[in-house]
């Protein structure tokens, strides 16, 4: 591994030990019960949680872009993929809607549309953002939006 795969693996690695050494798998386990899937599977928008989206963009916005160029980088003529974006600044990556960056109240009410089976697909590491990024993310939603949820099924 190069040294700057090297380290996304590792930063991962961490991540993930970090999440289940802070009981974080306790959260994560009750969100797929309650329908919330936390997948990277491409059959949903990807999205981040911010209380600014307009800060977060500055900081995720750089790593949305190169996650997007490398998706389409790997497609062949006639291919295409969940991330289908041709950007050449964050501006495109932003006006494609792809990738989405919502208040925790917009993440409830993205919820809400989507009903009992619908999919929320959180991308905290997209792009290779910091993992100190991506936990304001997730602690986000296990603090404003899990919370809700889990009180608005039955």
């Amino acid at each position: 591994m190069t040294g700057g795969a090297a380290y996304n693996f590792l930063a991962l690695f961490e991540f993930v030990n970090r999440a289940f050494l802070m009981g974080r798998h306790q959260a994560l386990a009750c969100a797929i019960h309650q329908k919330i899937h936390l997948l990277e599977q491409g059959l949903a928008d990807e999205d981040f949680i911010a209380e600014d989206p307009e800060a977060a963009w500055a900081k995720i916005g750089p790593h949305a872009l190169h996650e997007a160029n490398v998706y389409e980088s790997w497609q062949t003529p006639g291919q295409r993929s969940a991330v289908d974006v041709h950007a050449k600044d964050v501006d495109e990556v932003r006006k494609s809607g792809v990738y989405r960056v919502v208040t925790p109240d917009e993440c409830v009410e993205l919820a809400s549309e989507l009903g009992d089976f619908g999919t929320l697909v959180l991308h905290p590491l997209m792009g290779g953002i910091p993992p100190d990024v991506a936990w304001e993310s997730l602690e986000l939603f296990e603090r404003k939006v899990l919370p809700r949820l889990r009180g608005a099924a039955v």
